[in-house]
Parts: C-alpha cells; sequence; structure tokens
C-alpha cells in the first residue's frame, strides 16, 4: 500500500514537471503549472524525489525561479543541487579546456558530444545539464595520437585489451580517467572514434560529421560540436542502444531542448534522411512519439507523420530486438559483432582474439595474485562465455 500511494503522488507531480519543463520555451505552460499548484495539493517531496533521480532538478531550478511556481524549501533544495551541479561541471569543463588544448596542439580535430556539446551550446548555462563524463569523436586515423595526449595528461584506460590495439581494431570508444587533485570525484573522458557500439553502425562516417560539424565555444576554448541534425539521430540512437530507452526524462529533454534550440535551422528532411541511412528509424520513431507524449508539438505534426510512416530494414528490426528487448551480456555482445562484423577475415581474427587472450592479460584479469595459474584461466574464461550464453538464451 506504501508503494502504491508513492507511485500515485509520483504521477501526480509529474504533469507539473513537464508544464515547467515546457515552460523554457513556453511561457504559457508557467501560467499553467502556476494554476496546477492552485488547483490541486502537491506532494513537494514527491517533486524533489523525481527531479532527482531523473537529473532534473539543476534544470528546474533556474526554470521556476522567481515565478513562486514552489514553496521557498524546495527552491531552496533545487537552488543547492543547481549550483552543486554547476561547481562540478565547471571542473569538468576545466579538465576538457585542459585536453582540448593539448590535442589542438598535437593537430587532433575533436567534436564534441552529448553533454560537452549541449550544456553550453544548446543549453546556454553549465549549471543545468548532468555530466558524468567528457565524450569526444576523433578521426579513426587520430586516435592513436589522442591515446597519447591522454596518457601524457594522466588519463589511464578504465579497461584492459585481450590483445594491444584490440579496441581500436574492433570497438568505437574507450574509457578513460584521471584522478583529480583533492580526492575528489576523478575526471573521465570516452574517446569516441565511432558512434554507436556495433559493428553494423560503422555505416555512420565519422568523415562526414567533420565535414558538417559547426564551431562553437566551449570551456573557453573553440571546440566544434555536431550539425544539430546529426546529433538528433545520434541521440535517439545512443538513447536505444545503449540506455535502451531509460525513462530518465533529462535524456528526452535533451532531445526536445536540441529541437527548439535548432527550430530556425533544423533541417527535418535531413534528420529523416540520416535516420534512414544509419537504419536508426526504430530509435526516432519512438523517441520522437515521446516527446510528442510528453511536450506536444515538439515535433512538427508533418515531421511526425512522416517518421511514424518509415519503415526500418529488416537487418535493423533484428539489431533493435537483440540489443533493446534482450538482457545484454559480454556473449551477447560478442555474437552481435560477429554477426554484424564485415569481411570474414575480421570475424575469424576478432572471434580468436576474444576467446584466446594474451597471457599478460590473462594474468592481469583472471589470476593477479597468482600469475603462475594463468593457463587454467582459459578454462574459467570459457566457463564464463558458456554461462552467459545460457542466461541469453533463457
Amino acid at each position: 500500500m506504501i508503494e502504491q500511494g508513492e507511485a500515485a503522488a509520483d504521477e501526480a507531480v509529474r504533469p507539473f514537471l513537464h508544464l515547467c519543463l515546457r515552460g523554457r520555451w513556453d511561457p504559457t505552460a508557467l501560467q499553467a503549472a502556476g494554476t496546477l499548484t492552485t488547483h490541486g495539493d502537491l506532494d513537494w517531496d514527491a517533486l524533489r524525489e523525481v527531479a532527482h533521480t531523473e537529473g532534473l532538478a539543476p534544470l528546474l531550478y533556474p526554470i521556476v525561479r522567481g515565478h513562486n511556481l514552489v514553496p521557498r524549501p524546495v527552491e531552496r533544495d533545487l537552488r543547492c543541487f543547481y549550483y552543486t551541479n554547476a561547481l562540478r561541471n565547471n571542473r569538468l569543463l576545466r579538465a576538457l579546456e585542459d585536453v582540448l588544448c593539448h590535442l589542438a596542439a598535437e593537430g587532433v580535430a575533436v567534436i564534441l558530444l552529448k553533454g560537452a556539446a549541449l550544456a553550453e551550446a544548446v543549453y546556454g548555462n553549465v549549471g543545468v545539464r548532468p555530466m558524468l563524463d567528457l565524450d569526444l569523436l576523433v578521426p579513426a586515423a587520430e586516435v592513436e595520437r589522442a591515446r597519447t595526449v591522454l596518457a601524457g595528461l594522466n588519463y589511464s584506460m578504465l579497461s584492459s585489451e585481450p590483445w594491444a590495439g584490440f579496441s581500436h581494431r574492433y570497438r568505437y570508444a574507450m574509457a578513460y580517467r584521471r584522478l583529480s587533485d583533492g580526492k575528489k570525484r576523478p575526471f573521465h573522458v570516452d574517446l569516441h572514434w565511432g558512434l554507436l557500439n556495433a559493428p553494423y553502425y560503422e555505416r555512420i562516417l565519422v568523415e562526414d560529421w567533420f565535414a558538417r560539424a559547426q564551431p562553437a565555444r566551449v570551456a573557453r576554448v573553440e571546440a566544434l560540436v555536431p550539425a544539430a541534425e546529426d546529433h538528433l539521430v545520434y541521440l535517439c540512437g545512443h538513447l536505444a542502444l545503449h540506455h535502451r530507452y531509460d525513462p530518465a526524462l533529462f535524456r528526452y529533454y535533451d532531445v526536445a531542448v536540441l529541437i527548439h534550440h535548432t527550430d530556425d535551422v533544423l533541417d527535418w528532411d535531413a534528420v529523416v534522411q540520416r535516420a534512414v541511412d544509419w537504419r536508426l528509424v526504430i530509435p526516432l520513431q519512438r523517441t520522437l512519439a515521446r516527446l510528442e507524449e510528453l511536450w506536444p508539438q515538439t515535433v512538427p505534426a508533418g515531421v511526425a507523420q512522416e517518421v511514424a510512416g518509415l519503415q526500418p530494414t529488416r537487418a535493423e528490426r533484428w539489431i533493435h530486438k537483440w540489443v533493446v528487448d534482450r538482457r545484454r551480456n559480454r556473449t551477447s555482445d560478442v555474437l552481435l559483432s560477429l554477426a554484424t562484423m564485415p569481411r570474414l577475415t575480421r570475424r575469424v581474427r576478432f572471434l580468436l582474439e576474444q576467446a584466446l587472450p594474451s597471457p599478460a592479460y590473462m594474468r592481469q584479469r583472471y589470476c593477479p595474485r597468482r600469475p603462475g595459474l594463468w593457463p587454467l584461466a582459459y578454462l574459467q574464461r570459457a566457463g564464463l562465455g558458456l554461462r552467459y550464453l545460457l542466461q541469453g538464451l533463457r
């Protein structure tokens, strides 16, 4: 009964929250939100909880500030979330400035993705959008130089490789971490040379992204951000294939704010064509449909109808079902890579490197305390792979 009451309180505050968020581009929505507060008892504790868990508390404060939409204690709490997030993001952006300057000195071209590209260039306020890491896209030919730069700045890879160069050959991003001074939260950088983590999506050509990228001033330095059409379709694809349509509102709000920020110049024909070419029709359909549920008229009616009528390919349907509707594990990801990777020789080499990692990797990963037992670790690795496979089949 308590859980049902909490769920009811949660749902009661959502219309108010949605109206407040819409108020960023529609002042009449704030008036409607004010009407809700005068005609009903809102559970302000539930509002705090929803705003916090869905990453919206920092964003909500500048919207409601000074409008008498929430009680003063709630506004004070939102203000605390806002300034805490602003402080954290400013630390991240100082780290980003350092990385960008060193990459530029080495002649490495970079496009910022997701939060790093949205916070200043789209939201216009570094304090409102939560950022856990910095996502940087570089051309594949410049990955090694970028890795050298990060290593020189004391960033280390978060995961080891079965064989040297494995990530560059078969993956599309590497996660790095640098411990900050004073034992504060470490800085994380995700270095990308591809957009989505499956060989099927190598069809998204990074060179084209750089040809269409737009200049922007981020973290006090000149940087590149994606063309709005590229970023919109990518955010939909990332939400689907990486986050499996995580219901957190801030992920959908990213797309909505991007649409409204670029409303005068956004080329919807190009958006539709990118989704078709990149085989991201289903993510675009589902994300835009969700936006219309949350914030009606965000998508032009004609565009919404056209997108809803698109027919994804059979391969896209299969991959989407495999990634989104099944429980993912390492074995399922390996099988997906094998099924969608071009060229037989590449698939064979990938399978061998996965099945038989280097002795150094086996010692470090499976038996760091007893490195002499590394040959037996291959049996352990095979057993884990079989277990994951059986879990996936169930």
